[in-house]
């Protein structure tokens, strides 16, 4: 989790930080969620569909001018879509393998998690990936998490 909030911190200030769990999340995760500073958001249902209806809150929020999410799941490309519709800048997060490619192509920016580190590549980039240079390497996160930042 910190390691994610390093990264996201060279896009600006983090105004909210979420982590979405099932309802059989370990008292030990909520903590260490805690311990970073993050709320974490316990669901009853579908982790899911809290997700992409608070993520679409932050998208008419005027104040959030960028959205990050930590998943692979293909499912929220209408998320990130309808945030590049209103102006936002949007960031994902993903893991290899199963990493959806039409997420990563709906995201301004794509941060990769493997087992050794981060990476990141823009859709500006014509290799589709920073040089080392530009991004230090990270370790892997593996929860689901959702940060909103401006």
């Amino acid at each position: 989790l910190e390691e994610i909030r390093d990264v996201l911190k060279d896009y600006g200030n983090i105004k909210i930080g979420r982590v979405f769990l099932n309802q059989y999340a370990s008292d030990k995760l909520v903590e260490a969620i805690e311990n970073h500073g993050l709320e974490p958001i316990i669901c009853s249902s579908d982790v899911d569909v809290r997700l992409a209806v608070e993520g679409m809150e932050l998208v008419y929020n005027p104040n959030i001018d960028t959205l990050a999410i930590v998943t692979r799941d293909a499912d929220f490309k209408p998320l990130l879509n309808k945030a590049n519709e209103h102006g936002k800048e949007t960031i994902i997060f993903g893991v290899e393998p199963g990493f959806s490619t039409a997420l990563k192509n709906s995201a301004d920016y794509v941060i990769l998690m493997d087992k050794n580190h981060m990476s990141g590549y823009d859709d500006e980039d014509e290799e589709g990936k920073l040089d080392a240079s530009e991004r230090e390497e990270y370790p892997e996160d593996e929860y689901e998490e959702s940060v909103e930042k401006t």
